[in-house]
């Protein structure tokens, strides 16, 4: 991992400050959110790991912007993360998942992205993987654009939408 923010007590730098670096790993993750890792800004890196770029679990209220998250498996992978803002990233997975929700994600934003895949571009892992998650204004590859198992996310509403390609 080149970089893992874990459980914060607020008087350290990394909880309080932005993180932003061309992260390059080789382990599984390369930004790695670990639990109570909450109201942080990761911006402006090149993010490239062997399963996750970058993963956030048990975090919320962080403002994921402006990164290239490169993988074979997961670009972006969330788990018991809510209220994150993701927002102009690059994910790109050559095999599976450009974003990936597992085990209740609820009210994240996904906005203006590029997803890019030869798989699914957005995965829910199991029907209780989360609700009231937006997806708008994304530019959307894959073979299969989204697979949320029915799971009350919004992908369009009246006056934004995503831009789908095969």
């Amino acid at each position: 991992t080149a970089y893992e923010i874990k459980e914060c007590d607020w008087s350290s730098d990394v909880c309080s400050s932005d993180l932003y670096n061309n992260a390059t790993a080789s382990a599984y993750y390369d930004i790695y959110l670990q639990t109570s890792s909450d109201y942080n800004t990761i911006q402006y890196n090149n993010a490239t790991a062997l399963t996750d770029a970058i993963r956030l679990d048990s975090s919320s209220n962080n403002i994921i912007r402006d990164n290239n998250a490169t993988t074979s498996s997961k670009s972006i992978a969330l788990s018991f993360s809510s209220y994150n803002n993701i927002t102009n990233n690059n994910a790109t997975a050559s095999s599976d998942y450009a974003i990936y929700l597992d085990s209740s994600n609820n009210n994240n934003n996904f906005t203006n992205n590029i997803l890019d895949t030869a798989g699914t571009s957005v995965y829910w892992f199991d029907a209780n993987s989360g609700t009231g998650n937006r997806f708008l204004q994304n530019n959307i590859t894959g073979s299969v654009w989204f697979d949320d198992l029915e799971g009350g996310n919004y992908y369009n509403d009246s006056t934004k939408g995503n831009i789908y390609y095969f």
